[in-house]
């Protein structure tokens, strides 16, 4: 029961900056890893890791422009949130310990983009037509989803900033 999308729907906006903000922000997360992963070996294990947190980022504009829009938007919720917290941890650690300008830039544009695609995602996603039992109910999903992630991924990032620390890993 998707929405008929007319020329002049609002809904087309919201779906344009949403892809848009996605790829900002799976352009962002490439930036940054290529900036702070060694050049060795370890790079392609780095990159099978850096998979999770990517890859949702390349499905959000599949999503939006193929036959599945709430899905779409569901997604952008669900990884705007997750990544926010993260998102400002990093910053934080990057501000006292790295200081190149593109690292920090980079690292802004996606925190800023993340930010987009919360406050975008839930615009378009009360503006689209509802079945009798899903309603402000339907982005209980996306936000449980996104505690959970953020948790996990606050916890990761936490011992990832440790470690580097302790070890000064990452220059």
């Amino acid at each position: 029961m998707e929405p008929e999308l007319g020329e002049g729907s609002p809904i087309i906006r919201y779906r344009n900056v949403l892809g848009y903000a996605s790829a900002v922000s799976f352009v962002s997360i490439i930036f940054i890893f290529c900036a702070w992963f060694p050049k060795d070996e370890s790079h392609l294990l780095g990159e099978v890791g850096l998979l999770p947190v990517s890859l949702p980022y390349a499905f959000i504009p599949l999503r939006l422009y193929g036959q599945k829009l709430r899905s779409g938007i569901t997604l952008a919720i669900t990884m705007g949130c997750a990544m926010l917290v993260p998102g400002i941890y990093l910053v934080r650690f990057a501000t006292s310990w790295d200081k190149r300008w593109w690292v920090l830039g980079s690292l802004i544009v996606g925190l800023l983009t993340q930010l987009v695609l919360i406050v975008v995602g839930a615009k378009a996603y009360m503006r689209l037509s509802h079945t009798p039992r899903v309603g402000l109910k339907g982005l209980a999903g996306p936000a449980l989803t996104a505690c959970r992630y953020s948790q996990y991924s606050y916890r990761c990032t936490c011992r990832c900033l440790a470690t580097s620390a302790r070890t000064n890993t990452l220059r």
